[in-house]
């Protein structure tokens, strides 16, 4: 599926002739440096597939904490779970 924050310029110009439009070329974050930046109020969007994000986090109260400060969370679960 090509899940990366850090795809290629190979990538992205595979993608860019596939689909006909610019690719952004700027770099995501990582799990990590995405609930920093939460908490930095970098990032006010988080699109979730998949999974729990916040049972998977090994600080849930420091993540909860992040999400909080999103103005939207939009989550796609494959299976019911606690979710968020």
């Amino acid at each position: 599926m090509m899940i990366d924050e850090k795809p290629s310029n190979e990538q992205l110009d595979r993608l860019e002739k596939f689909y006909g439009f610019a690719m952004p070329r700027k770099h995501g974050y990582d799990v990590v440096r995405a609930i920093k930046a939460m908490h930095e109020e970098k990032i006010k969007v988080l699109f979730c597939m998949g999974g729990n994000f916040l049972s998977a986090t090994p600080d849930t109260t420091y993540t909860a904490n992040a999400l909080r400060k999103l103005n939207l969370l939009a989550c796609v679960s494959t299976k019911l779970n606690r979710g968020i």
